[in-house]
């Protein structure tokens, strides 16, 4: 067993050399420059490294160098992660909660009845457009911003299951999301707008059949 004494060393010591300390010379120090009784041997010193919370291990940046060690400050982590909380707790406690209302609205109007159904398919568009950019922005913040491929990936999961929440919450409209998006395209084809497209970029309309092609098969 370890010793947290032992632990909080070996990260004061990367901390002390950021982004310049390996591996061996982490070992050598915790075999040779700390009391006895804090000291580990070479597999105990790199599993606790491999272990370690918000550790960056990179490639030096001359050949023959090796890894270099590197603690993340978790400034940027903790703001992406309140960012998602915000919209994880919108979804929960407003939006989901609207749009079972509203099916359960629909489900007991009478035949033939639209009241307000305009004005709540506007609002729905609204909101999750919004949704849909506020996620590419902060998937741009994960990629960008974070180093560790740990924290990248407990931010990529949870941004994932926002988005197949959405899928599930707005799955009724995916038809007609779909059809409504291949009939821009093929009104698109036809237009003068695509010949400058075609005349310019050199794309045809195998490319843009090939789109509708993907969103057939999708929808």
């Amino acid at each position: 067993m370890v010793s947290q004494e032992s632990i909080d060393l070996i990260r004061k010591y990367i901390i002390y050399h950021e982004g310049k300390a390996t591996k061996s010379e982490v070992v050598k120090y915790m075999q040779e420059e700390v009391p006895d009784n804090l000291r580990l041997s070479r597999d105990t010193v790199i599993k606790v490294i491999d272990n370690m919370e918000n550790i960056i291990i990179s490639k030096g940046e001359r050949r023959g160098q090796g890894h270099r060690l590197l603690i993340e400050k978790k400034g940027e982590f903790n703001l992406i992660s309140d960012q998602l909380l915000k919209i994880e707790n919108f979804m929960t406690d407003i939006y989901e909660k609207f749009l079972n209302q509203f099916n359960q609205d629909l489900s007991e109007r009478p035949t033939g009845t639209v009241l307000g159904l305009e004005a709540v398919a506007r609002f729905i568009s609204f909101i999750e457009y919004s949704f849909h950019g506020v996620v590419l922005f902060i998937l741009q913040d994960i990629f960008h911003k974070i180093e560790s491929e740990k924290d990248k990936q407990v931010l990529y999961n949870r941004v994932i299951k926002l988005m197949l929440k959405l899928s599930h919450l707005s799955r009724k409209g995916r038809v007609e999301f779909f059809s409504k998006q291949i009939k821009q395209v093929e009104k698109f084809i036809e237009s003068h707008d695509f010949e400058l497209i075609y005349y310019h970029y050199g794309i045809t309309n195998n490319s843009l059949k090939k789109l509708i092609s993907i969103m057939e098969n999708i929808k």
